[in-house]
């Protein structure tokens, strides 16, 4: 879907995309998640802008054109022979690439129909084997010992398009590399049944997250200038630091905190608040007037 191009770019030239949305965005710093090319593009990023790179996570990838075109002579035929068809088909038979390239949504008629249309809404069959041509031509960084940013690499062992092979030469490379190999066939890993649990694992370490559910509590006394002209400034001021007393009280018993103070309620956070706002509505019960909750 990005801009044509009329000559094979190098991947010094692909990554100029990652330079300007990076620059674009305002991030200095970031972590990088590569897809089998695009693994290509954030291995050679990492080594020539350490500074830039704060975390590295390959997936399905390899390393480089090199690496392809080692492969065993029947493997690269099948390769080559595939690639072919799947230009053959473009926009036409959209089952061929989802068989390859994503099996297991090959029985999902619904699926292979959408992928026909992105098929042709995208490029046109030309369009697209200048694309594939360009991947076989990249090559990868001579010396990803310069990678320094912690790096993990996933790879579903099934993949039909990016043999195993290829990740289990990076993690060799990549010093302090991590092999995490994921079952399935999928080429893109967010269509396996288990995405999600092997994406919370690829990309956010369990032990670096918490998971919780937080409630928001705002009260409000109803018609507030009204009843304050009634009852006096006095009279009206011991009614808020009355509600602001009794309301810190609590939020700050149950560990929440208060946000903000609108003169005549206030907005409260906290995951304990939950319990007392379902179990404890008594609090205000003896409240002078309404009061919403």
């Amino acid at each position: 879907m990005s801009d044509r191009f009329d000559r094979l770019p190098t991947l010094e030239e692909r990554i100029g995309d990652i330079t300007a949305v990076m620059d674009a965005a305002g991030v200095g710093r970031a972590s990088l998640f590569g897809l089998s090319e695009g693994g290509l593009m954030a291995q050679l990023f990492a080594t020539l802008h350490p500074e830039r790179v704060d975390k590295l996570v390959l997936i399905n990838s390899i390393l480089g054109a090199n690496g392809v075109w080692s492969y065993p002579e029947e493997m690269l035929g099948d390769l080559l022979v595939k690639s072919a068809h799947v230009v053959e088909t473009w926009g036409r038979d959209p089952q061929y690439f989802v068989d390859w390239f994503i099996p297991g949504q090959s029985d999902n008629p619904s699926f292979v129909a959408w992928m026909g249309r992105l098929q042709r809404q995208s490029a046109s069959p030309a369009d697209f084997e200048r694309q594939l041509r360009s991947v076989y031509v990249l090559e990868a960084p001579q010396d990803l010992t310069r990678i320094v940013a912690p790096t993990l690499i996933t790879h579903v062992v099934g993949d039909r398009v990016v043999p195993i092979e290829g990740s289990r030469a990076l993690v060799t490379a990549i010093p302090g590399a991590e092999l995490v190999e994921i079952a399935g066939q999928d080429h893109f890993p967010w269509m396996l049944p288990t995405w999600r649990e092997d994406l919370d694992r690829t990309l956010v370490p369990r032990s670096m997250t918490t998971q919780k559910v937080a409630t928001v509590l705002v009260t409000d006394l109803v018609d507030s200038t009204a009843r304050s002209a009634s009852v006096g400034d006095s009279a009206w001021r011991a009614t808020l630091e009355s509600h602001n007393r009794i309301c810190s009280n609590v939020v700050g018993g149950l560990g929440g905190r208060i946000v903000k103070s609108t003169g005549d309620g206030l907005l409260a956070e906290d995951a304990i608040l939950y319990s007392w706002c379902h179990e404890q509505r008594t609090i205000f019960s003896a409240w002078p007037g309404p009061l919403r909750r």
